[in-house]
């Protein structure tokens, strides 16, 4: 992955954010494994106005996953979980007993996004399995929630509270926290017209969405990604190594499996995982609704950019900011407008 000279320009940045009604932005350039770059644009809240500013935290949505993958590995390296192990030796899920498919789900198959869970059952829906364990791609905020109670029950600490002890404050990551963030520090989600979302609720920790960060404290992160921080080598290798790869319909595998498998995108252990001419690179998104984040690294130049957004269209934003300043092909935001029927996205080059 390599940074065109000419990233970023202020200007067409608060272009493209007017362009799609995006209040404000958080973004951050990893070079060499060091932050070189980091840029705050527009207001946390278009009501009050208030200035997105480096200590801004946003909802980090689905960034919240690799996070916690991360935790998870540092427990296996502890040797107090196995990644191929049954989570149902360690801790039975209640919300499911009669399907014998639960006894072979593991960790791996959690963290690859192969559990044949649904991403989120519908509400006093039970929870069900959809395709057998380990068999293909399908993208599953249920199985990280489930591995999040085998974590917990392992450790005898909450999800916050393991974070913040093995993850955050090893990291230096101030101002990080997967419990709901309420305080002036906050940007607010806003709706694809650029108003206040005022439907935004709180929701208990989940090591799958409830992420609350900064665009800076992610980057510490990310970090320790690119130069194996906090891992042993064999583990940080297999968290990037592709173990299974997506098809080409979307997200789901379950409402829109084609069976046709992308020759570009597959998932590792908490990431996505995109191959292009310059090599393999790591990434993730995150939506929350009102809030849209990205990021992208890559271990050949240990380089890295981060994207938070605290609007409902900040995607669209996001893959025009990454397509008009990147100098490869994205192959892994063009598999994501599949599913969100983005074709802004797919279409810009």
């Amino acid at each position: 992955m390599k940074v065109m000279q000419s990233f970023p320009i202020k200007s067409e940045l608060e272009a493209l954010m007017k362009e799609n009604n995006v209040p404000g932005l958080s973004l951050v350039i990893i070079e060499k494994a060091i932050t070189t770059m980091h840029i705050e644009l527009g207001v946390k809240n278009v009501e009050s106005k208030n200035p997105i500013d480096e200590s801004t935290v946003f909802e980090a949505a689905s960034l919240s996953k690799p996070v916690f993958a991360y935790g998870v590995l540092k427990l296996v390296e502890a040797c107090k979980i196995d990644l191929d192990k049954p989570l149902v030796e360690y801790f039975c899920n209640p919300d499911i007993t009669k399907d014998e498919r639960i006894n072979s789900i593991t960790a791996r198959m959690v963290l690859a996004h192969t559990t044949g869970f649904p991403n989120w059952r519908q509400k006093n829906e039970s929870l069900k399995i959809y395709f057998q364990p380990g068999e293909r791609f399908g993208y599953s905020g249920e199985g990280y929630l489930y591995l999040q109670k085998v974590i917990e029950h392992i450790s005898g600490l909450f999800l916050e509270e393991y974070m913040q002890k093995n993850v955050f404050n090893f990291l230096g990551m101030e101002h990080s926290s997967y419990i709901w963030c309420n305080n002036n520090k906050k940007a607010a989600a806003h709706k694809a017209d650029g108003s206040r979302d005022e439907t935004q609720t709180d929701a208990p920790q989940n090591a799958a969405f409830t992420l609350h960060t900064t665009a800076l404290d992610y980057a510490k992160f990310v970090i320790a990604i690119l130069v194996g921080k906090g891992l042993g080598s064999e583990m940080a290798r297999e968290m990037l190594m592709p173990h299974i790869k997506v098809h080409e319909g979307g997200i789901s595998s379950i409402n829109h499996y084609t069976g046709n498998l992308s020759k570009s995108v597959s998932w590792g252990l908490g990431w996505g995982i995109q191959s292009t001419k310059n090599g393999n690179s790591f990434w993730h998104w995150g939506d929350n609704g009102g809030f849209k984040s990205f990021i992208i690294g890559s271990k050949n130049n240990n380089s890295g950019i981060i994207i938070f957004t605290n609007g409902a269209k900040g995607l669209v934003l996001i893959s025009e900011i990454i397509k008009k300043y990147r100098d490869d092909l994205q192959p892994a935001l063009d598999w994501l407008a599949k599913e969100y029927s983005m074709q802004e996205i797919s279409n810009r080059t």
